[in-house]
């Protein structure tokens, strides 16, 4: 009987605080992607060239690495820029 109650009380002190902070995340790396596509759809020279600067790019890379309080600031900074209000 022990030995199931352990793992019991293992799911029932991740608390539903923790979960959300383990969503996170990846809510945050979905924003990040969305930012993304609408500087990439929208940030375009009056020839039709794509004038998404490197480091938006590299912006990107570090939300799909994980690090989106780095990346989400760069793209929203690089849309403003562009006019939008992120």
């Amino acid at each position: 009987m022990f030995r199931f109650l352990v793992p019991l009380g293992l799911l029932m002190a991740m608390s539903p605080a923790a979960r959300a902070q383990e969503q996170a995340p990846g809510a945050d790396r979905y924003r990040c992607e969305r930012l993304y596509a609408l500087l990439e759809r929208y940030a375009r020279s009056g020839e039709g060239q794509s004038t998404v600067t490197l480091d938006a790019r590299t912006a990107l890379q570090q939300c799909r690495a994980g690090d989106t309080a780095r990346g989400i600031p760069v793209i929203e900074k690089a849309l403003r820029a562009q006019g939008f209000k992120p």
